[in-house]
Parts: structure tokens; C-alpha cells; sequence
């Protein structure tokens, strides 16, 4: 239900803007979780995700698979 007012997420994103933070988002985060061997496998974890109503494009988890295959040597 959209009452005309911004999500709380692009409320919080925009001051993080303004305080000059970086932002990352959840699929970077997965990506940088893998790399650090924290989690097994980023593709797991998206593949969960994707099963939630957690909205996340095709493209973002395809980039940041892609971005661990070229670290990593590996083709995903």
C-alpha cells in the first residue's frame, strides 16, 4: 500500500547520502560474506532469498556472482 509517502528505505538512504556514508546494499553484502568465507556459498543464500518475498533483480545477483567468480577464478 503506497500512501504517497517515501519508503522508510529511501528515507534512510538518503540521509546516509547526505551524512556522506557509503551504501551497500544486501546483495553486496552476501558477495563480501562468501569472500570472507563467513557463508559457503552467496549463491545458497540468494537462492533462500529468492524463495522470501524479498525483492532483489535477476541482474544484482548475477553481478555480484560474477564478481566473486573473477576473484576467485571460478565461473558460476
Amino acid at each position: 500500500m503506497n500512501n504517497g509517502s517515501p519508503r522508510p528505505d529511501r528515507l534512510a538512504r538518503r540521509e546516509a547520502r547526505r551524512a556522506g556514508l557509503q551504501l551497500i546494499g544486501v546483495a553486496a553484502i552476501i558477495g563480501m560474506a562468501e569472500q570472507r568465507q563467513l557463508i559457503p556459498s552467496a549463491r545458497v543464500v540468494f537462492d533462500a532469498l529468492l524463495q522470501t518475498d524479498f525483492r532483489i533483480g535477476a541482474e544484482v545477483i548475477q553481478s555480484v556472482l560474477d564478481s566473486l567468480a573473477a576473484t576467485q577464478g571460478t565461473v558460476r
